[in-house]
């Protein structure tokens, strides 16, 4: 193994070793990892199983007492970068595609967030992250790519993921008060928008463990996600997105193409299968869920739905659908029936 050298903004301008990465499996301008593209769109950037760093090596303390965090951030006031109306734009467009971490704020609190985020450029060659340092900052990517590397024991460094626009990366570190987990390298010219450690532990941590907790304890309560455990579920319960839907509102139609799942978790809809002058009614109400065939058997919608009442309704797209919910294959479709049964 060997050391290679890369400029690094966290050791103020200077060269730092990041131990044992090659470019292996990587070509010149190579963008992608041999990881698959849909992985790649839901995975977290520090959510790898990457070994600590060695005997030896410095290390930063792991955790945080609540107590005193909760002390130092009560009287917090979060900074505010300047920015154009075109660039707050931007910015609400990049979290809002890729994280889930973000769609837990009001939108007060968006605004604050986005205004303490302060613009970074990244140079080619450039360590933004650094395995087993403690985390300050979270990153989302405006233009460019970056390289996340994973340290093997006894092997050298390779290329777990490419990050481009609207990727985040380095929440998981502050989330959990843990060091960095993976090392992150800049490929090309980037720009980022760093948000620091205080406004997110005073704003966005807060929001998404709430949202969190919310959605597990509804999940608890739903039968088809009965024989799952507690991690699988809090997977889920971070994926899910929230839609909110006034009454009359046709949210899927019977012969359109599906992107997504959905859980009603609070109000009413009613589900109509039409064939020819049969229609065929189901009522469903809270911890009902609808959307699964067509995303079960890459088919149409079977049925329309619509919301009898203002309904809130939690969501997984199909990708995440498939990923997180595929060891219930089996028991939804032996639910498929209920389309036909009527009510």
């Amino acid at each position: 193994p060997y050391t290679t050298l890369f400029r690094s903004s966290t050791c103020r301008g200077t060269l730092c070793a990041v131990p044992r990465l090659r470019w292996r499996g990587c070509g010149q301008g190579s963008r992608r990892s041999a990881m698959s593209d849909e992985e790649d769109e839901h995975d977290s950037v520090e959510d790898c199983d990457m070994p600590m760093p060695p005997p030896g090596a410095r290390r930063h303390r792991n955790s945080v007492s609540a107590e005193a965090w909760q002390a130092a951030i009560e009287y917090f006031e979060p900074p505010k970068h300047p920015k154009t109306p075109e660039q707050m734009a931007r910015i609400r467009q990049l979290i809002s595609a890729k994280s889930f971490l973000f769609s837990s704020l009001d939108d007060k609190d968006l605004v604050v967030v986005i205004e303490a985020m302060s613009m970074k450029m990244a140079a080619p060659q450039e360590c933004l992250v650094r395995e087993g340092d403690e985390g300050h900052c979270v990153y989302c990517v405006d233009t460019g790519f970056l390289n996340v590397w994973k340290n093997v024991p006894d092997s050298p460094a390779v290329i777990v993921k490419v990050l481009t626009e609207g990727d985040i990366f380095g929440e998981l570190s502050l989330l959990y008060n843990a060091p960095r987990a993976a090392t992150v390298v800049a490929e090309t010219d980037c720009i980022l928008w760093e948000l620091d450690r205080d406004t997110f532990s005073h704003l966005v941590k807060n929001a998404a463990q709430q949202k969190r907790r919310q959605h597990d304890n509804f999940l608890k309560n739903v039968p088809l996600l009965a024989s799952l455990d507690d991690y699988e579920r809090l997977q889920i319960a971070d994926a899910l997105e929230v839609r909110n839907e006034p009454a009359g509102t046709l949210i899927i139609r019977q012969g359109d193409s599906g992107d997504y799942f959905f859980l009603i978790q609070e109000g009413a809809c009613e589900a109509q299968k039409v064939e020819g002058a049969d229609v065929q009614t189901m009522h469903l109400g809270p911890s009902d869920y609808f959307g699964e065939l067509a995303l079960l058997n890459d088919a149409q919608r079977a049925a329309n739905v619509t919301a009898m009442t203002d309904v809130k309704l939690l969501c997984l797209d199909r990708t995440t659908f498939q990923r997180l919910l595929g060891p219930l294959e089996e028991h939804m479709a032996q639910h498929a029936a209920r389309y036909s049964a009527g009510s």
